[in-house]
């Protein structure tokens, strides 16, 4: 994932001896921390994600050690020994603290990326990244969110600090909340190389601050839209959105339609005998977590089509209770009125019959 690198100012480049001043670092993080809630008028009841890793001396790059860049051979300020990344999902705040074995002397790009994990291994999209350099003075980085076929959905500017060996980065945005994280990664890196990187680390919730069950399991949704009037004889598309907002895949997902009596079905997919029924089923597999699919459907009423009813959805996944979507439709009124007199037409041919 790619965002704008901040623009390093004049003295961005610090000096001094190299040293760990770890008090330093836990307090700057902590000042980071308080000045990011301040800003998010929101419950203390929020779900909280944390992860705490550290990392091997010596820069290590997607499993591989890293051969170096001319001249940054011995530089221990891009070599990433720790991570600690926080995850608030009301308030909308990321904050990640990345410790270094040296100090950064040098305006590297740091970046660290909170996703769903994949079957690789990876922690992909949808995800938020925040970034920032890694030396100088600037108090400014950026976070960028990316949703699953969107490079960028959203991004905004973060707040940065660097005490000693330490550097914290962190943003709260209504943007970043209600989102799906479970895994963390962090990088460093200087004209488009990375020159280290840890991760992907899982992301767990914090005890005693989930407000829901539905971060442990998948939560399937279902969303129909309305019908309106119809016409007869003509079909009338309905695009079917459904989706899993939980924290792990739904398995066995499938879509449900019925239709009354006197009207035509299809859904995209199904084909042979199920297709000429009035109850029909779509069969989605595994719906991935954070994911959302859609489904095409038509209806058509036919010449013994009633004037009004409605049309049934139920989505279903193994484990997960069922959702039901019932929408309402009616003829328009020149076939509602066409109806009526096609009704009194066979009941006054029934009663002349009859005295015969």
């Amino acid at each position: 994932m790619t965002a704008t690198r901040p623009t390093p100012s004049a003295t961005s480049t610090p000096t001094g001896r190299p040293r760990r001043p770890r008090a330093l670092a836990a307090t700057g993080a902590v000042v980071l921390a308080g000045a990011l809630a301040s800003t998010a008028a929101t419950p203390a009841s929020a779900t909280e994600f944390a992860v705490s890793t550290s990392a091997p001396e010596g820069r290590i790059v997607d499993g591989q050690p890293f051969i170096g860049v001319t001249g940054r051979e011995s530089d221990l300020g891009s070599d990433i020994v720790g991570l600690q990344a926080t995850y608030d999902d009301q308030r909308g705040m990321i904050v990640a603290n990345i410790t270094f074995r040296g100090i950064p002397t040098f305006p590297d790009t740091a970046s660290v990326t909170f996703g769903r994990r994949d079957t690789t291994g990876g922690c992909r999209a949808p995800a938020a990244d925040i970034f920032g350099f890694t030396a100088g003075p600037d108090a400014v980085g950026r976070w960028s969110r990316s949703d699953v076929g969107e490079a960028s959905a959203a991004s905004g500017a973060a707040q940065r600090s660097l005490i000693g060996n330490v550097l914290t980065i962190g943003a709260t945005d209504g943007e970043l909340a209600g989102r799906i994280y479970d895994c963390v990664s962090a990088r460093v890196s200087v004209g488009g190389g990375d020159l280290d990187t840890v991760g992907p680390v899982p992301l767990t919730v914090v005890p005693g601050t989930e407000t829901g069950p539905y971060r442990q399991d998948a939560e399937i949704r279902l969303n129909a839209p309305t019908l309106g009037s119809l016409k007869r004889g003509r079909w009338k598309k309905i695009r079917v959105r459904v989706g899993n907002v939980g924290g792990r895949d739904a398995s066995d997902t499938r879509l449900e339609v019925r239709v009354p009596k006197g009207m035509d079905l299809r859904i995209g997919g199904v084909k042979g005998k199920a297709a000429r029924s009035r109850k029909q089923t779509r069969k989605l597999g595994v719906l991935v977590s954070g994911r959302t699919k859609h489904v095409t459907v038509k209806v058509r009423p036919t010449g013994r089509a009633a004037d009004s009813g409605e049309v049934r959805f139920r989505m279903l996944a193994s484990g997960q209770p069922t959702q039901k979507e019932y929408v309402q439709w009616k003829l328009r009124a020149r076939d509602r009125k066409r109806t009526a007199r096609s009704s009194q037409s066979k009941k006054k041919r029934s009663s002349s019959s009859s005295r015969r």
